[in-house]
């Protein structure tokens, strides 16, 4: 069954996300290619360290500013101006381990269960159309 929704504590703040509508899938793998330059791909394919580390950022910055930007409450008067992009990258180590840790296993859970709810119909689907 499809868990549409996620509860997690980050800095002892309880918060609740949603599972991402299409605009905001949309808007979330745009944002990834606008903060790489248009690298995301590549980026994902060096697996090097470094790349992988700056990926981590890129993926939990975009997803949280996207799913759920109530989250930036939790960094109260350290937030800069620019919001969760200008952080330091001390600063957004928590942020990332609970992405790593809470949010993204739930995410990718997820997001597998739909693909795989909807294999078949696009199976029978592209059998029709051939």
């Amino acid at each position: 069954m499809l868990q549409r929704e996620k509860k997690f504590v980050f800095r002892g703040i309880a918060f609740t996300v949603k599972f991402p509508n299409v605009g905001q899938t949309i808007d979330m793998e745009s944002l990834k290619q606008a903060l790489t330059n248009g690298n995301y791909g590549l980026m994902v394919a060096s697996n090097i360290g470094t790349m992988n580390h700056a990926l981590d950022l890129v993926d939990t910055v975009v997803f949280f500013q996207v799913c759920c930007p109530q989250v930036k409450n939790a960094f109260g008067d350290d937030l800069p101006k620019g919001g969760l992009i200008e952080l330091s990258i001390d600063a957004c180590k928590d942020l990332v381990k609970c992405y790593r840790e809470e949010v993204f296993p739930w995410y990718n859970s997820t997001l597998r269960e739909l693909y795989d709810t909807t294999k078949p119909e696009e199976e029978a689907e592209g059998a029709a159309n051939d």
